[in-house]
């Protein structure tokens, strides 16, 4: 097509970013990035005529939701209209590594060429059925250091090759450590690994939904981990799973029969504001809502007392344990995104198999079942770090 043409580049290079940077870029003379000094290299390379599409990207840009954060999109927005597009530098002639170009092998491609298309061609473009099916994304998850690639870049190149860009670029933040950036040679680092066998996979992925708005920075400690598992995973959720399980064992020896559904109790379940805070990537606020259901669910067994009625109203007995049995059910599908291991522990116990949609959420859909053993879902943490 033409969008391509040889030529020299000159400029301040970070082998870090792998990218050419601007003084702009620089904190101390340093890449703010990554610490470190930048080199001044000149070479022959090819370029990218990405200055022609200065106006299709502001176009793109200007689009709700194309890129989130609200504030990412307006950052990316604001530099492309303030500063327009430059040609872009697509290849190396200094380098020994990396994808040759097929038409003038002393060159490399550029690694970020080279791996922004892995996005389409993964999925087997331009005929393949996975491509047509996946693409364009609805939603293309980046960290925020490499916001100009995936918000600017990127859809550039496809824009270039007729290809649609992402309906949405999400922008997510950096985890830091008691307010400071991790870094290893200042021993502020956390091993995802460690971290998971230790305090197990659900607890981990929680603690970051709920502590951490999606698509901006927060801190992690150990301390709050444990609080967040204490007080919300075992004693909130695990309580209630394990008081009603329990109740049903101990006085229906775990047989459940069909009741009509608690109007009062379901009117707190708030379907709607969930499903809308999930689309709008409001991941944190959805757990909230959840969890404020589910403390009206352990409000709700405390109030109604159905261990006082086994020896005077059983009827209304099974009526108390069906209802939060029901709700237990939803709670379960609800955080099956969340906390997938227990989600489906949760279901087990239940006897139950079903699709996790927001459809089979609505109050009522439990039928007739015999439990299964009750076990333990989240165990105390006693120890800290």
């Amino acid at each position: 097509k033409g969008e391509i043409y040889k030529g020299h580049y000159e400029g301040l290079y970070c082998y870090g970013c792998e990218n050419y940077i601007t003084e702009k870029d620089l904190v101390d003379g340093k890449c703010s990035m990554h610490d470190k000094e930048p080199e001044w290299i000149k070479e022959e390379a090819y370029f990218f005529k990405m200055s022609k599409y200065t106006k299709k990207i502001i176009k793109f840009l200007e689009k709700k939701n194309s890129v989130l954060p609200e504030g990412r999109r307006k950052e990316m927005f604001n530099r492309v209209k303030e500063e327009g597009l430059k040609d872009l530098c697509v290849s190396r002639s200094n380098l020994n590594w990396g994808v040759k170009v097929p038409f003038d092998e002393k060159h490399r491609i550029y690694v970020w060429i080279d791996a922004l298309s892995n996005y389409v061609t993964a999925l087997g473009y331009p005929s393949d059925k996975k491509f047509k099916k996946f693409w364009p994304a609805d939603c293309h998850l980046i960290g925020k250091d490499i916001n100009w690639f995936h918000s600017v870049i990127w859809p550039a190149i496809l824009i270039a090759s007729d290809i649609e860009p992402p309906k949405t670029v999400f922008v997510h933040g950096f985890v830091n450590i008691k307010g400071s950036k991790m870094s290893k040679s200042t021993g502020l680092v956390v091993d995802p690994i460690e971290l998971v066998e230790k305090y197990g996979l659900d607890s981990v992925r929680y603690f970051f939904a709920r502590n951490i708005p999606f698509g901006y920075d927060g801190d992690f400690s150990y301390e709050s981990l444990i609080e967040r598992y204490n007080g919300e995973l075992a004693d909130k959720l695990g309580n209630l799973v394990s008081r009603v399980v329990g109740l049903a064992e101990k006085y229906l020896k775990s047989k459940i029969k069909k009741k009509k559904s608690d109007e009062k109790l379901f009117k707190n379940l708030k379907l709607d504001l969930i499903k809308k805070q999930m689309e709008n990537y409001e991941i944190n606020k959805a757990l909230t809502t959840i969890f404020e259901f589910i403390d009206f669910c352990n409000n709700y067994i405390q109030e109604k007392k159905p261990w006082e009625l086994t020896k005077t109203n059983m009827e209304e007995f099974e009526n108390i344990i069906y209802n939060s049995l029901d709700a237990i059910r939803i709670i379960a599908l609800l955080l099956h995104a969340f906390i997938p291991n227990a989600s489906d522990r949760i279901l087990t116990q239940l006897n139950l198999k079903t699709e996790k949609t927001i459809d089979n959420c609505k109050p009522g859909l439990l039928k007739e079942t015999k439990l299964n053993k009750k076990e333990i879902l989240f165990a105390k943490i006693e120890d800290g770090k």
